[in-house]
């Protein structure tokens, strides 16, 4: 699959609720094959916008032959550390 958009609307403590999309950085891609990891969070500057706690998230991925579709969610404690990962059951 490739992701071809990504944004997460994040909160800090010192800064509050913000917003980071991949549309800020060029609109980078990931190519994520079966059983792989993708780290989205380099193309998303995590570091200088993405400092916080993830409290949704959006992806526009594209799969096989189908038409592009988003991915979405909410806050939860699965994906509330930094290294976590997030994964995705495109069956």
């Amino acid at each position: 699959m490739r992701i071809l958009a990504a944004a997460v609307v994040y909160s800090n403590e010192e800064h509050g609720v913000h917003i980071a999309h991949s549309g800020s950085y060029g609109y980078p891609t990931w190519d994520v094959g079966p059983d792989e990891v993708a780290q989205l969070d380099a193309g998303l500057g995590r570091g200088r916008d993405w400092d916080g706690r993830i409290l949704s998230y959006a992806l526009l991925i594209d799969y096989g032959n189908a038409e592009p579709f988003l991915k979405t969610g909410v806050w939860s404690l699965d994906v509330d550390r930094l290294d976590t990962t997030l994964p995705l059951s495109l069956d």
